[in-house]
């Protein structure tokens, strides 16, 4: 008899295991998620998404303010201030990802006539926020390097992070609505950036 400790253990592997497919290999990954859906949807999808965007966010506050200083003068360095910023841009990061989907959502299938819905591409969009990880990465490289070129990395990660997004997306609109590539684009990454939801 399997113990209920094992069945936790082995579904965390699998769990690792289908974000570093993610990784190596979207497309793959994210039409096997559609179907055949994992078990690992909405609540973990959530879960995962606020984990790898708060560690985001609060890895850029702290490696800015051990850079430059203060990021918020005015306001004290604490970690529980730290916490609190932490965890209202995780909050509007989280209706980002709402607006972001709603957005590519209604292009995707009321102007370009695709096919899917909105759950589906709630999940895949959430499962995206693995690439935060270039943010994070570099981000704590940037603590031991000179100035300006620490500013710089950190730069550079984003710009990395916002790229493989864009493309995390727009793999996401085409896998489930069945679009090409142009017209997921579009959806996928055009119309959120515009309205500027994109960028967390």
């Amino acid at each position: 008899v399997i113990s209920m400790e094992s069945e936790i253990y082995t579904e965390k592997i699998e769990f690792i295991e289908l974000l570093g497919r993610i990784l190596l290999r979207p497309r793959e990954t994210f039409a096997l998620l559609i179907n055949k859906p994992s078990r690992f949807l909405m609540y973990d999808v959530f879960l995962v998404y606020l984990f790898f965007t708060s560690v985001k966010i609060s890895t850029l506050i702290v490696v800015l303010e051990t850079i430059n200083g203060s990021i918020f003068p005015g306001f004290p360095s604490s970690l529980s201030f730290i916490n609190l910023i932490t965890l209202i841009l995780s909050l509007v990061a989280v209706a980002s990802l709402f607006a972001s989907s709603f957005l590519s959502h209604f292009v995707a299938k009321e102007i370009f006539k695709g096919v899917g819905n909105m759950n589906e591409l709630l999940n895949l969009y959430g499962y995206s926020s693995i690439s935060n990880v270039v943010v994070v990465a570099l981000s704590l490289v940037a603590i031991f390097l000179p100035t300006p070129i620490n500013i710089g990395l950190i730069v550079v990660s984003y710009i990395i992070y916002l790229l493989w997004k864009a493309i995390l997306y727009m793999i996401s609109v085409e896998e489930v609505y069945g679009l090409d590539e142009f017209k997921a684009f579009i959806s996928g990454v055009i119309v959120p950036s515009f309205l500027l939801v994109f960028l967390f």
